[in-house]
């Protein structure tokens, strides 16, 4: 039986009939238009749920597992090895985020192992496809098949590589003697499917461009920043580096289109990250020739080759972090007003959200102007809101200055880490840098107590307590009664009552910070980034 089908594609002034086979799809063009196909082919095979997860050999990882089992059984057995094959297992991981030529490489570390191990595009990429390139139905069916043509080549290739460093394992005992071969044979296999999958992944994008018509076509260079930054830009180190402005402007459901204030500052930026990531990844490869024992022992020994690559790396980083936090200036000066602001603070939210995720002291406030005991007295509610926008004036003075210091600082002090790399390997002491952020987020507490306190003298102890979030600010004695008279004056409110336990994430309701005069408040989500109080954050 046949498993040759056939559709036809219907085209601006023309049509063209597409066949589906096994092996191949060809295609015949008929009329005038022929589309972008001109005797091209593409390779696909049966369909799939284009919503599914992807199952099987993509997330084994037994590779890694054989050799660290072998490396834990040599350790065990003291065999004599010169070097463990658990340092080999973690130096060959070093080294493909180092010299393999792939997107994944771009990431480094250990981290690129199991990017490798991952398909660079799933099945759910297939709605960038259709919304980018405009994809017609019978086209939508065409490259859904390509998608599972790609997650089967994948598999076998992951099932190809398992079975390489099966045997690989198995020639253990006799390489041992030899460091450098046992390195190079370990190597091999990741590395030959590293560029097996590289290949799989042009050749996914081929199969789809050759389906396009002129019109699509015109819109392949434009849609191919689009995937590379969705893909590459969540890599992100550094704190602005990974948002994404597209994803701000669409939850805002702000609109980009020709002739809009959006139009001109997002096309520039998407121009401007294209460049910066591209060479962000021009910065993970080691230079030509360089072999992978030799990059390893550069690694090993923090030479000065390596701290130049990694801070040329870090360079790279901060470009693309400059470049997102230009835009943002620009885009919301172009916006202009009330979606200005809210662009501007939503931006930064998402890449700086250590300092503008809400503070306990803005959840305090927004439960207070929602209570029954706030709210059936307009005159107190005045009072409130007046408090409430005179501290967010001031939380934006200390935001400000914490973003400031936070882009000067953090790259010195990821500086300070590849030098300290380098000096462990010297034998040398290595130097800590104080970090200047530390006593403004500290300053910034204590101004939020001194709110809390106005806040319970305005509202009554009593009133101040049944707020959702307020028992950080109470004193303990407070805390720990459940009336307000056995409270009554125990104490003052101090930033240290805010640096106890974690967040409560369910307790109150966070703001839009908004200066008087910029409209009502609106509830808004917290920080994605919000992790416990506000003062914690990532370790220094």
């Amino acid at each position: 039986m046949s498993s040759v089908r056939h559709i036809r594609l219907d085209r601006h002034g023309g049509s063209s009939e597409v066949e589906f086979n096994p092996q191949r799809i060809s295609t015949a063009p008929s009329g005038v238009q022929q589309g972008a196909a001109d005797g091209r082919s593409i390779r696909t095979s049966r369909s799939v749920n284009i919503f599914g997860p992807i199952h099987g050999p993509v997330t084994e990882f037994s590779f890694l597992g054989q050799i660290l089992a072998h490396a834990s059984q040599a350790d065990k057995q003291e065999t004599g090895i010169p070097m463990s094959l658990k340092i080999l297992a973690a130096a060959a991981a070093l080294t493909i985020g180092a010299t393999i030529t792939t997107p994944v490489a771009a990431q480094g570390g250990l981290d690129a192992i199991p990017a490798l191990m991952r398909p660079e595009y799933f099945s759910r990429d297939l709605l960038l496809f259709i919304e980018g390139l405009e994809l017609s139905d019978e086209q939508q069916i065409i490259v859904e098949l390509a998608f599972e043509d790609y997650e089967q080549d994948f598999n076998a290739g992951i099932e190809s590589m398992n079975t390489k460093i099966t045997a690989i394992a198995d020639q253990v005992d006799e390489l041992r003697d030899n460091e450098d071969q046992l390195l190079a044979t370990v190597l091999a296999p990741i590395q030959d499917w590293a560029i097996e999958r590289e290949v799989l992944n042009e050749q996914l994008l081929e199969n789809v461009k050759v389906l396009l018509d002129a019109q699509q076509q015109a819109k392949w260079v434009a849609f191919a920043r689009r995937l590379y930054r969705e893909k590459n830009l969540p890599h992100g180190v550094l704190a602005g580096e990974s948002v994404n402005l597209f994803h701000v402007t669409r939850d805002l459901e702000l609109e980009p289109w020709a002739g809009t204030p959006l139009a001109q500052p997002l096309m520039g930026y998407d121009v401007d990250m294209d460049t910066a990531l591209h060479h962000r990844f021009n910065q993970s490869l080691v230079q030509p020739g360089s072999g992978f024992i030799d990059v390893i022992k550069r690694r090993e020994g923090g030479s000065p080759e390596d701290v130049a690559r990694r801070k040329a790396m870090l360079s790279a980083r901060v470009g693309i972090r400059d470049v997102n936090d230009a835009a943002i200036e620009q885009i919301s000066q172009a916006l202009g007003g009330e979606e200005g602001r809210a662009f501007r603070h939503e931006a930064l939210k998402r890449g700086y959200g250590r300092i503008f995720r809400t503070t306990p002291a803005q959840r305090v406030f927004a439960a207070a102007l929602e209570a029954q005991c706030v709210t059936d007295d307009p005159a107190l509610r005045t009072s409130l809101q007046n408090l409430f926008d005179t501290y967010i004036g001031r939380l934006d003075e200390f935001n400000e200055s914490i973003l400031v210091e936070t882009r000067a600082w953090e790259p010195k002090q990821q500086a300070n880490a590849i030098e300290n790399t380098a000096r462990r390997a010297r034998g040398e002491n290595i130097q800590r840098i104080d970090d200047p952020t530390r006593q403004i987020y500290q300053d910034r507490r204590e101004m939020g107590a001194q709110y809390m306190e106005e806040l319970k003298e305005l509202i009554g102890l009593e009133c101040f307590q049944a707020l959702d979030g307020a028992r950080r600010f109470l004193p303990r004695s407070a805390t720990a009664s459940t009336t307000g008279d056995k409270a009554n004056g125990a104490g003052q409110l101090t930033s240290g009552a805010a640096d106890k336990g974690p967040d409560r994430a369910n307790q109150g309701r966070s703001l839009i910070q908004r200066k008087p005069g910029n409209g009502p408040l609106k509830p808004n989500d917290r920080g994605e980034e919000g992790r416990g109080g506000e003062d914690q954050g990532r370790g220094r």
